[in-house]
């Protein structure tokens, strides 16, 4: 029944998020002084340390010791058959042995823990009686076994690694007095002298995660009346001695993404500090009052708990979902209106346009002394008008004046009939051919002082374009363009034009450049357990010219480092015109760092925070795509022989 209660516990918590593992060891004191307690412990803790602590990847391994210590299990902990396995031995288990030896105990786990991959995190959790009654064949006082603890823990705690001890007394409370031939240590006194805490036992909800120093989340009951775009406010306390940051990468609601980037949040020792998100729901909820789930994901070793929680909530529509439609709406109305205005304009100019060629039409009309209801024709003036720039005087009418009298014609009707019947002498008819001829040239110069001949624009354009056109051939024979292309290109025809093969010039940003001084340096920064610093886009990256310096540091210095609690300028770097160099600041950073480090490019160079946690930096030189391909049209790759080696 128990092994289906934690396989099931498992199931429905454990997230199979890949971040860092780490090696859980637990140490248990097997005498029968924990006999009482034994069943309680193994009930009670291992399901939180599976819940809220225990992820995928991490490695369980379980100590025990009595006299003599001995390794009972090393399961990595990936699937429900692992979490059987796991409980299935230590169920199998029973405190039974009159003897029990901590030095010893201590001595093995420090050992094993060396033999561990060093890049894993290690927990390491201690369950003892407190007793100290070893076999015959040590020889060691209670002064002397106590010393020997005390320095066992601290080298632990040198190592960087977590250690907490919890005290298992009898389920009474009541103090239980030695037995015959045991020795109580006081581990109050070794915990003062370490600085490790020491837990009593309790089975209360969350004691798992409060010894691990596990970092705690409180959330609102309530978050009042929401819209789309909210603000998710909880709660996160360091239990610790050190300081923790925090990488939170998503809010879920239903699995649905409620953060749009991740979030660090940095907690100093024993800080508990409100926290305030900008959240957005995707896909909005129902209307109105209800109460929901919601799930914080870390990516990061710290076990923040509890990750889930049940918050109620009153969910009203804000006006960002009629802001699309009224836009539609309002886009549509004023494009019509736009095209409204622009057909009234037309409508208009082509009334306005109408009018104006009436009235021009009916000015031309009258002009030519006829009218609408004119039946007659047009009399087509035969000699050619004169035009004046002088300003017409009108004429006033003198009475001293007599009137004309009406002229006789010069050729009267019958004169002209006998002119025409009677017949013409040959020298008679030749001298009027000649008239007639003569009055026929007249005709056509004045034909072409009227309409003079222009000289067709097409001929023109035609003879440039042969000229043109030759001048290409010849050129292309000799495969030299530059005479030309320094003709004027006004003068050179469109289709001749676009038919010339220009050279192949290469675009500017592909311009081969000569070797600058100015060059890009980027800085990485990870933690042993391979957490990186700003891998989804180009950070920490900056331009050097010769004698340029960056500081390297917190959030104020140029090369920033986000993954530990700085605040300061911690070192910096500079460029000489040919290496990039690495100063330390702080030497309390920089414990393997005794000088300038020249050049600093391509070395891992190891950072110490607080004296417990390490970061990692490398400087390397940054190429733009540009300057790649300047390499290659430079010849500045291996030859294909060197790639064939």
């Amino acid at each position: 029944m128990a092994r289906k209660f934690f396989a099931f516990v498992f199931l429905l918590t454990a997230v199979l998020a890949w971040s860092a593992p780490q090696d859980f060891i637990v140490v248990m004191d097997m005498s029968n002084n924990m006999f009482d307690s034994y069943s309680q412990v193994v009930k009670s803790y291992f399901p939180e340390v599976v819940k809220d602590h225990l992820k995928a990847r991490d490695v369980f391994h379980l100590i025990t010791f009595t006299g003599n210590p001995e390794l009972q299990l090393s399961q990595r902990v990936d699937t429900q058959e692992d979490v059987e396995t796991v409980l299935r031995r230590m169920f199998l288990l029973q405190p039974l042995s009159r003897h029990v030896d901590t030095v010893l105990a201590l001595r093995f786990v420090y050992q094993y823990a060396l033999s561990l991959p060093e890049y894993q995190n290690k927990t390491i959790v201690v369950f003892l009686s407190g007793y100290y009654r070893p076999e015959a064949s040590s020889k060691l006082t209670k002064p002397q076994a106590q010393a020997e603890i005390t320095s066992l823990v601290q080298q632990i705690k040198n190592k960087g690694w977590n250690l907490r001890f919890i005290m298992v007394g009898p389920q009474t409370g009541e103090k239980e007095s030695p037995k015959s031939g045991e020795v109580q240590l006081n581990f109050d006194q070794i915990a003062k002298q370490s600085d490790v805490p020491v837990f009593a036992y309790s089975s209360k909800p969350g004691f798992s995660n409060e010894t691990l120093g596990t970092p705690r989340l409180s959330y609102p009951s309530d978050l009042g009346t929401i819209s789309k775009d909210f603000t998710f406010h909880f709660q996160a306390e360091n239990p610790s001695n050190s300081s923790l940051l925090l990488h939170l990468k998503q809010i879920l609601y239903k699995d649905e993404k409620l953060l749009s980037s991740d979030a660090s949040i940095s907690l100093a020792p024993h800080e508990t500090r409100s926290i305030d998100l900008p959240a957005r729901f995707s896909q909005p909820p129902a209307k109105g009052p209800q109460t929901a789930s919601f799930r914080l994901v870390f990516d990061d070793p710290l076990r923040a708990y509890p990750q889930q929680a049940n918050i109620h909530f009153i969910y009203k529509p804000s006006w960002d979902g009629w802001l699309l439609p009224l836009g539609i709406i309002l886009g549509v109305l004023a494009l019509g209106g736009l095209l409204f205005l622009l057909f009234q304009l037309i409508r208009r100019g082509y009334e306005h346009g109408k009018a104006l060629a009436n009235q021009h039409v009916e000015a031309a009309q009258s002009g030519r002394g006829t009218s609408k209801d004119s039946s007659s024709p047009q009399v087509v003036p035969t000699q050619p008008e004169t035009f004046s720039t002088k300003k017409k005087i009108p004429e006033v009418a003198d009475p001293k004046k007599k009137p004309l009298e009406p002229a006789e014609p010069l050729v009267r009707g019958a004169d002209l009939r006998k002119t025409f019947e009677t017949p013409k002498a040959p020298a008679q008819e030749a001298a009027q051919k000649t008239l007639l001829h003569s009055e026929a040239k007249k005709s056509e110069r004045f034909d072409e002082f009227r309409n003079p001949p222009q000289k067709s624009s097409e001929t023109l354009i035609k003879q440039k374009e042969t000229a043109r056109y030759d001048d290409f051939k010849s050129a292309r024979k000799t495969q030299d363009f530059s005479a030309f292309l320094k003709k004027s290109e006004n003068e050179i025809p469109p289709h001749i034009l676009t038919s010339v093969p220009l050279p192949n010039l290469t675009p500017p940003e592909l311009t081969v450049a000569e070797q600058g001084e100015r060059k890009d340096y980027s800085m990485l920064v990870w933690t042993p357990d391979f957490v990186f610093q700003n891998t989804r886009k180009p950070a920490n990256l900056f331009r050097f010219r010769p004698g340029d310096k960056k500081a390297v540091g917190g959030t104020k210095a140029h090369y920033k480092i986000l993954l530990a609690p700085i605040r300061e300028d911690i070192a910096e770097v500079f460029y000489d015109g040919e290496n990039l160099s690495f100063r330390p600041l702080k030497s309390a950073y920089f414990p393997s760092i005794t000088s300038v480090l020249s050049p600093c490019t391509g070395k891992d160079i190891q950072v110490l925070v607080d004296s417990e946690k390490i970061v990692y930096l490398r400087f390397f030189q940054h190429f733009s795509k540009t300057e790649e391909i300047n390499k290659i049209l430079t010849g500045n790759l291996p030859t294909l022989e060197d790639t064939r080696s």
